[in-house]
């Protein structure tokens, strides 16, 4: 079996780069415009959080540390239906701290999903066959 994973953790490692990429291009990043506060910093926090692990031979983890990550990528609650990823206390909590404009103030859409890591892995699809699909070549024993 060494000799059919030789190469793999490299791979993986190369896979990691490019999923990474693709990912934070896919990041939203929030801006005076987008959140409607005309003083609004701008940190790229989320997009700069984007990394990757590699896990040997068995894989990679792309993600990202930022706690708020998973309501930016979900979404949070739509109020008038009842539906989202997060409870409507989390939803309104996660809301009261960034209005990103969705709705007409803040706690009365949800923030609406962006699948960013997601779609980024997605849209990586072709550089994921070629890297994976090149010839594993064993060691001469």
């Amino acid at each position: 079996m060494r000799e059919l994973s030789d190469g793999v953790e490299e791979r993986n490692k190369e896979a990691g780069k490019s999923v990474q990429k693709s990912v934070r291009f896919n990041t939203p990043i929030g801006t005076p415009a987008s959140t409607g506060k005309p003083n609004y910093q701008v940190t790229a926090a989320l997009w700069r959080s984007i990394d990757y692990l590699v896990l040997g031979d068995e894989g990679v983890i792309i993600g990202t540390d930022k706690e708020y990550g998973g309501y930016v990528h979900n979404g949070t609650y739509d109020y008038n239906r009842g539906r989202g990823e997060f409870t409507e206390a989390e939803a309104r909590e996660f809301d009261s701290l960034t209005d990103t404009g969705d709705g007409t103030g803040v706690g009365v859409k949800g923030m609406k999903a962006r699948a960013f890591l997601v779609n980024g892995l997605l849209n990586d699809r072709p550089n994921l066959m070629r890297i994976y699909s090149r010839e594993i070549r064993g060691r001469e024993v």
